[in-house]
């Protein structure tokens, strides 16, 4: 069992039931090589905030697998990422804030300034500023990250329930299928294609297809969608504003 909280033990960012791996450290030409065969972390949980009565994490996953992984110069390849039992549970609350949502405020650097203050007696002379010394990011180049595939093992389900539009939305949809890859973020030019295929309680269907450039300078993305018996009422809350209107049936 592990859990990743933050400050006290009635919150966690993750926290999982086993993580099981195999690895192998190697040093070639003084860099280390790092090789795992794969990894798997069973009963994955993301942000969980159990000081709420009914505490419930925003996602869950039976099992998380990542096959053929190398870490070699400073790059992160992974061939496959395969998710089994994927639930997510998204409760909207009427100030718009969600349900079990952990703040990861407290991990964002503050600067020098802000935290802190130094004290000069009086009639003393301020004491000079340290010199900083930057570092040069040739020196120390971003680590780069190449993805072959990300995929469901098998349907997913999404709950929502949106508190802050009237009236209340209300929704379930289970994801059939959900296919990308490859990335490389150090291509900006890779198209990365994607298939979902997603369906609710009724009779709505959802097939859409494409591909994005999610490296490039600016986000790049051709997306094909086949929507059929979509209830208009389902989504009259948040198109009314623009329409001027509600839509009561269609």
């Amino acid at each position: 069992h592990g859990n990743i909280g933050l400050q006290a033990s009635d919150n966690s960012v993750a926290n999982w039931q086993e993580i099981s791996l195999a690895t192998d450290v190697k040093l070639t030409d003084m860099q280390p090589s790092i090789e795992i065969e794969q990894v798997i972390i069973n009963s994955l949980n993301l942000s969980e905030d159990r000081q709420l009565a009914e505490s419930a994490p925003l996602l869950s996953l039976e099992q998380l697998t990542a096959s053929d992984v190398q870490f070699l110069d400073n790059h992160l390849n992974v061939d496959t990422v395969s998710i089994a039992g994927l639930i997510t549970d998204i409760r909207v609350n009427p100030d718009k804030s969600i349900q079990g949502l952990i703040d990861l405020s407290a991990l964002s650097p503050t600067s020098q300034d802000e935290t802190a203050t130094t004290e000069v007696a009086a009639g003393q002379a301020p004491p000079s500023p340290t010199k900083q010394i930057e570092s040069d990011p040739k020196e120390t180049p971003a680590p780069t990250l190449e993805l072959g595939k990300f995929m469901l093992a098998d349907a997913a389900f999404v709950h929502i329930n949106d508190q802050s539009v009237s009236p209340v939305y209300e929704h379930k949809i289970t994801i059939e299928k959900l296919q990308t890859g490859p990335f490389d973020s150090s291509n900006s030019e890779l198209e990365s294609p994607f298939e979902l295929i997603a369906t609710d309680e009724g009779y709505l269907k959802i097939d859409a297809k494409g591909h994005v450039r999610p490296f490039s300078e600016k986000l790049n993305a051709i997306l094909t969608a086949n929507v059929k018996e979509l209830e208009l009422p389902s989504v009259s809350p948040y198109v009314k504003d623009g329409l001027g209107f509600e839509m009561k049936t269609g």
